[in-house]
């Protein structure tokens, strides 16, 4: 059984106060739109998959 020494667990980190550059904000109209885009793209990749196992092109 491994135990905390043997380098497979994290070892604990000391908590520390968040500061300004912690911290990411983000517009949400951009995000909204970054995630469509990124759902849009992933469906055009798995029906262009579709269509290439579907001819079965040598």
């Amino acid at each position: 059984m491994a135990t905390p020494n043997d380098g497979l667990w994290r070892q604990p980190q000391p908590e520390k106060d968040l500061l300004l550059d912690d911290i990411t904000i983000v517009d949400k109209s951009l995000l909204k739109r970054a995630v469509g885009a990124m759902a849009i793209s992933n469906a055009m990749e798995w029906f262009d998959l579709g269509v290439y196992r579907q001819y079965d092109f040598p």
